[in-house]
């Protein structure tokens, strides 16, 4: 089997800060390219969100967790905070679904280092640059492949960052 050239796809999800997503088919990521394309440089957040949803609706995300996160090695020790976060995102509430996986980021991220004898104590950006020198310096990782994961991150951190998330403490006491 002939593996696929993706580069177009890729420039242009990355052009609306976004990366190619695992375990989605080519040619759903073609027609998002073409919509991007199309919108000639006006494709919002809006349209990406829309387009995305077919991919990540919920009959999609609780297979992923019933079928999938329950059987991958670290990540089924955070498969309720995951279900729980996934819940929180279909009852319109995001900050609070995106607040869920934060923990099991740094946590994945610190137990998958500890097991692979990096450090996992200190910032966890500094586990994750772990990663990647480890991943390099093995060869696990070509440079192109680091360049792509590095990307991603980029384009993850930025959209996290674009959350405005604001909390206004109650105008009276509770007793």
């Amino acid at each position: 089997m002939k593996s696929r050239d993706l580069n177009d796809v890729k420039e242009k999800l990355n052009s609306v800060g976004w990366f190619i997503p695992p375990y989605v088919s080519s040619s759903f990521l073609d027609m998002v390219a073409a919509r991007i394309a199309q919108a000639q440089g006006n494709f919002t957040q809006d349209d990406l969100e829309k387009a995305l949803s077919f991919v990540y609706d919920a009959e999609r995300l609780a297979s992923m967790i019933l079928y999938r996160y329950r059987h991958m090695p670290v990540i089924e020790q955070f498969t309720e905070t995951i279900s729980e976060s996934v819940t929180a995102h279909f009852f319109g509430l995001n900050h609070v679904a995106v607040g869920g996986l934060i923990p099991v980021i740094e946590g994945a991220g610190r137990r998958l280092a500890k097991d692979r004898g990096i450090k996992e104590g200190g910032h966890i950006k500094d586990v994750f640059r772990s990663f990647l020198w480890q991943a390099t310096q093995k060869k696990m990782l070509s440079i192109g492949e680091l360049v792509r994961l590095t990307r991603s991150l980029i384009y993850s951190s930025r959209f996290c960052a674009s959350l405005k998330v604001t909390f206004t403490p109650p105008l009276r006491h509770i007793r």
